[in-house]
């Protein structure tokens, strides 16, 4: 498709969308063309659809007003359903996106697709598989959402990894000045010990050559026996002190390394979790896949990729490889056992070609 020429009209049933991922709808529409008509329709002096009107502006959308004639009932769907059929005679569009999940808009599908022109749809899973089938691509909401979540899922883990490296240099560089004051302390403390035994060896020369009684030296080396008792005891608590001191130190820095591996791995448990239930842990339907191939394939048995998803759409419109937590078709081929994606530069682009193994 030819973007510059493809227009494509996009027009929102308010009752039944989501106002706050308007702008994932506007870039998945301009994937197939340019989006130039964008209506919104609903009855605005509703509160439900107050969400919608602080970004209207914002993304260049008229909003079509309509009364509802009756209670219970909504006339937004023969609104949208009249707009369409003028823009589709006036020939203004080459293609149609209806937003919504109401089975209403089935027969407005065929008609547009009977008229040659491109129609696709965007809603949620729950949408009835009547209107699904009717339009040529049907994307849900549930996979835009996905993949909004995605980005923002992987940019809080990268800034959580960051933090947590900062937290692990931080305590790193804490154990290394205890260790380094230990170590000074141990120092001193042996200085210490060697100077009082210095001085107690020099008590016992003096009182030798001195002129005292045998009663006196021996008291005096006693006394300074005791000293030396008292000094090595005092030295030996003070070391088991240390000991005990480092043992603790020692303890709590490895429970704080347990307590932060448990906390990685239960982060790590938790945002696989998350994965399994934003990625779709819906399986692969490989008969479509493989009849897409063998309808896809040429006389070397193999296929480009982007062929691939074009007959994929036509078997079945709702297909997305992100149902199946694969934000491309390539990387989806690459989970398949059976599958070999080949890589194929034309003039410095990859065109993937996919073959059997």
């Amino acid at each position: 498709m030819n973007n510059s020429i493809f227009n494509i009209a996009v027009l929102i049933d308010g009752d039944n969308a989501q106002a706050k991922i308007i702008k994932e709808i506007i870039e998945e529409v301009s994937k197939y063309g340019k989006v130039t008509i964008r209506r919104i329709y609903g009855d605005w002096t509703t509160p439900q659809m107050n969400s919608w009107k602080d970004i209207l502006n914002n993304y260049s959308i008229s909003p079509i007003q309509k009364f509802n004639y009756t209670t219970g009932k909504n006339s937004t769907d023969s609104s949208l359903i009249i707009d369409a059929m003028d823009i589709l005679h006036g020939r203004g569009v080459q293609g149609f996106c209806i937003v919504s999940s109401d089975s209403d808009y089935t027969g407005l599908a065929k008609r547009i697709r009977e008229e040659g022109l491109f129609v696709m749809g965007i809603g949620r899973k729950n949408t009835p598989i009547a209107f699904v089938n009717s339009c040529e691509i049907f994307t849900f909401t549930e996979n835009l959402i996905q993949e909004n979540y995605s980005d923002s899922r992987k940019e809080k883990a990268e800034n959580k990894q960051a933090q947590e490296k900062a937290e692990d240099k931080k305590a790193q560089e804490k154990t290394e000045d205890k260790t380094q004051d230990k170590t000074a302390d141990k120092k001193a403390e042996k200085e210490k010990t060697a100077a009082k035994a210095k001085s107690s060896s020099k008590k016992e020369s003096t009182s030798k050559n001195g002129k005292k009684s045998e009663t006196k030296i021996e008291t005096k080396s006693e006394k300074s026996t005791n000293k030396k008792t008292n000094g090595k005891s005092e030295s030996s608590t003070d070391n088991r002190a240390e000991d005990r001191v480092d043992s603790k130190t020692d303890s709590k820095t490895e429970s704080k390394s347990e307590n932060k591996t448990n906390s990685k791995s239960q982060n790590s448990a938790y945002n696989k979790h998350d994965l399994s239930d934003h990625s779709g842990s819906t399986q692969v339907d490989i008969k479509l896949i493989d009849k897409a191939f063998d309808i896809s394939i040429n006389e070397e048995e193999e296929a480009y990729i982007s062929t691939v998803g074009t007959s994929l759409r036509k078997l079945d419109p709702s297909f997305d490889s992100r149902t199946y937590g694969y934000k491309t078709l390539t990387k989806l081929f690459e989970s398949l056992d059976k599958y070999e994606v080949v890589k194929n530069l034309v003039n410095g682009l990859n065109h993937p070609l996919v073959r059997l193994k």
